[in-house]
């Protein structure tokens, strides 16, 4: 992630408050990253510093695949959000990091 784009942790912030639990706070962070994801996927907009995270961020997700293809949002956008949760909750002190993040 870009330490000087504050923007996407600020939403990540306001996503993660209260006392909930660890893997309730990443699944919630997740499941509301999804579609901000796959929008950026589809049209390349949104929060500029997440469409460039993602944008950046894809072809390590892509690894192995066929590039000549177009991106199907629909299977890329979990994986990508996925990472971009555990990005954000590792800068996170406040907020116990899960030692494992499924399906990475």
């Amino acid at each position: 992630m870009f330490h000087q784009d504050k923007a996407l942790q600020t939403l990540a912030d306001r996503m993660c408050c209260g006392d909930a639990p660890p893997n309730r706070i990443r699944e919630t962070l997740e499941a509301s990253l999804t579609p901000l994801v796959r929008r950026a996927l589809r049209s390349g907009a949104g929060i500029p510093q997440l469409v460039r995270w993602v944008q950046a961020t894809l072809p390590q997700v892509q690894a192995g695949q066929d590039r000549t293809r177009p991106v199907d949002p629909e299977l890329a956008a979990p994986p990508l959000a996925r990472l971009l949760c555990a990005t954000l909750l590792r800068t996170r002190p406040d907020v116990a990091i899960m030692d494992t993040v499924v399906g990475w």
